[in-house]
């Protein structure tokens, strides 16, 4: 039984510390479902949980402790029990006398009794050793589950030591996650200004284009313009030359018939002393043709046909004036 006792303690030990060990490893797998517990708070967790299993497994081993100390009690008293009434038996006088005054009917009745319950004491030490040896069989169960529990503890203990690292090394890489966003932002930022920068640029780049295109647009207009002008000023230096011509033939033309007329007309005045065909007046004399024309018809001395001739060569310059100026509007347009 001390063997038995022995094995459970061990078993009661090695459970303390396999239950301690069970308790982190919940405590870890929780904790490192919670990115925000820190490693103070997992290891006072995973201390709180060891006691709680170390005080059941010792509150478990204390009540199987305690019954088997009763059924050790109990097979050392029927023991006790047979092995003094052995040793009274042995002790009984074996006088001749005394045998002739005992009875030897009472003698068959009490040794059946005692052999009664020698069997019920016998009976009950073979169920006590089976039982022992199904606790014992239990406890050896449980030593091994208890070991296999420990071994398991004692790496999760292995694997939080370096939990720490761990840690440090998320953090480390949460921090480099923290730069790294913020290097994205000032990209992404930089990305934005140049697309802003490169749309202005564009734009001028028009502006620009559209201003050159509007000044050489511009200067061919202008150049053409100045074509046009140049044209309209030669046409109308021929136009003012062709006229200026075309009243010099006019006015050669019209002295000289007037010069023939006055001839003839002198001519004929100096034979006959008189003229037969009468005077015409301006107007009339304006519309005939220069052949009709006679010096007596005109009336020389006259200042009112200068009057006319004037107002008729006025007239002549005033439509040049505004034959230009069309002109001049033609252009601008």
């Amino acid at each position: 039984m001390s063997e038995t006792e022995g094995q459970e303690e061990q078993s009661t030990t090695g459970g303390g510390e396999e239950s301690s060990s069970g308790g982190p490893v919940t405590g870890g797998s929780s904790s490192s479902g919670s990115g925000g517990v820190t490693l103070k708070n997992m290891t006072k967790r995973f201390n709180d949980i060891i006691a709680e299993q170390d005080e059941q497994l010792r509150i478990s081993a204390k009540i199987l402790t305690e019954d088997m100390k009763y059924f050790t009690q109990i097979a050392k008293k029927k023991v006790k029990t047979i092995q003094e009434k052995r040793r009274q038996k042995q002790q009984l006088p074996s006088t001749t006398n005394l045998i002739q005054c005992v009875n030897q009917g009472a003698g068959s009745e009490i040794l059946t009794h005692y052999k009664e319950k020698w069997n019920h004491i016998h009976s009950d030490t073979n169920a006590s050793s089976a039982l022992c040896d199904e606790m014992y069989q239990s406890l050896q169960k449980l030593y091994g589950s208890m070991s296999n529990s420990h071994h398991i503890i004692t790496m999760a203990t292995e694997e939080l030591s370096g939990l720490p690292d761990v840690l440090k090394n998320i953090e480390e890489t949460s921090n480099k996650i923290g730069s790294i966003e913020e290097m994205l932002r000032k990209v992404e930022e930089s990305i934005v200004e140049c697309i802003r920068t490169g749309e202005v640029l564009e734009t001028e780049r028009k502006k620009h284009s559209l201003k050159l295109q509007l000044k050489r647009h511009k200067e061919e207009k202008e150049r053409e313009v100045q074509k046009l002008e140049a044209r309209v000023q030669e046409e109308k230096s021929l136009t003012l030359e062709r006229q200026a011509k075309l009243e010099e033939a006019a006015h050669r033309e019209r002295q000289e018939a007037l010069d023939t007329m006055f001839k003839q007309q002198m001519s004929e005045y100096i034979e006959k002393g008189s003229v037969e065909k009468p005077i015409l007046s301006d107007d009339e004399l304006r519309d005939r043709s220069l052949s009709e024309l006679s010096v007596e018809r005109v009336n020389i001395e006259d200042t009112e046909g200068d009057e006319e001739l004037k107002e008729f060569l006025s007239d002549t310059e005033g439509t040049n004036e505004e034959t230009k100026e069309k002109q001049e509007e033609e252009e601008e347009n």
